[in-house]
C-alpha cells in the first residue's frame, strides 16, 4: 500500500533573508507605534476630527486593519503560494493578445501621477480650485505614504521572485507592496465620489476603472495580488481623509 503523500513545507529562508525579514517587521511596527503617539499627542482639534470620521465611517477603520495584515503577511511571508498562483494567472496563462496587452497599457495610466496632475489642472481651470489644491494635496501626500510603506515592507517586485513571469511594457522600479497605480485610482473614485455626490451608477463606474486598474498591474508584470488589494484600501482610505488632511494643513498656514 501506498504511504500518503506528505504535505511541501514552505521553503527555508536563508539567514539574509531571515534578517531583512524582521527588519522590515521592526520598522513596520516602530512606524504604526510612532503613528499612534503622534495621533495621541496631536492637538485636541485634529483628534476630534480624526475620531469623528472614524465613528462616521466605522468601514476606513476596517480597511486600515485589513491593510495592516496584509502587510504583515507580506512580510511574513504567508499565503505568498496562493499570490503566486492568481499573478500567474493574470499574467501569463489568462487570455493575452497584442490588442489585449497595449489596451492593459492604456489603462493602467488611470493610476498614473501624470494623470492625477493633470486632472487637477483641469478642475482648476474649471473653476473647482479648491477641490483641485485637495485633490493634488491628497495625489502628493497619498505618494509620500504609499513609498513609506514599500520602504517598510520592503517586498521586491514579482519578476525578481517569480520564474517564466511576462513584463508588458515598461518594468516597474522600486518595491512592490502596495500598489501605487491603485491606490491612486481608489483615492481617484473615493474623493470624486464624496466631494461631487455623484449618483450611484457613476460611482460604481469609477470602483470599475480602479479595480481594472489594479488587474492591470498584475497583468503587466508590476504586483503581486496583495500589493493590488492592500492598494485599494489605503487609496479608498485617503480619498475620504484627503480633504480632511487639507483643512487641517490649510488651518496651520491660515
Amino acid at each position: 500500500m501506498p504511504e500518503p503523500k506528505q504535505p511541501e513545507s514552505m521553503p527555508s529562508l536563508t539567514p539574509v533573508q531571515e534578517k531583512a525579514q524582521v527588519r522590515h517587521l521592526h520598522r513596520f511596527v516602530i512606524t504604526l507605534i510612532l503613528g499612534i503617539f503622534a495621533t495621541i499627542l496631536a492637538p485636541g482639534y485634529i483628534r476630534a476630527t480624526i475620531w469623528a470620521h472614524i465613528v462616521q465611517h466605522k468601514v476606513l477603520a476596517a480597511f486600515f486593519f485589513l491593510f495592516v495584515i496584509l502587510a504583515l503577511t507580506v512580510i511574513w511571508s504567508f499565503g505568498s503560494k496562493l499570490d503566486d498562483l492568481v499573478f500567474l494567472f493574470l499574467n501569463k496563462h489568462a487570455p493575452r493578445s497584442k490588442l489585449i496587452d497595449d489596451l492593459m497599457v492604456i489603462l493602467t495610466q488611470i493610476g498614473n501621477g501624470l494623470t492625477a496632475f493633470l486632472l487637477a489642472g483641469l478642475f482648476f481651470l474649471l473653476g473647482q480650485r479648491i477641490f483641485a489644491f485637495q485633490f493634488l494635496f491628497g495625489t502628493v501626500t497619498l505618494w509620500l505614504v504609499v513609498e513609506l510603506a514599500k520602504l517598510l515592507v520592503g517586498r521586491k517586485r514579482p519578476y525578481f521572485v517569480v520564474d517564466a513571469m511576462r513584463i508588458v511594457g515598461s518594468k516597474a522600479i522600486g518595491f512592490s507592496f502596495p500598489s501605487g497605480h491603485t491606490s491612486q485610482a481608489f483615492f481617484m473614485a473615493t474623493i470624486f465620489a464624496q466631494s461631487f455626490h455623484l449618483p450611484w451608477l457613476l460611482v460604481l463606474v469609477l470602483y470599475l476603472l480602479a479595480m481594472v486598474t489594479g488587474i492591470t498591474r498584475i497583468y503587466l508584470g508590476a504586483h503581486y495580488p496583495r500589493d493590488v488589494i492592500a492598494g485599494a484600501f489605503l487609496g479608498t482610505i485617503w480619498g475620504f481623509f484627503a480633504s480632511v488632511l487639507y483643512g487641517i494643513v490649510a488651518t496651520w498656514f491660515g
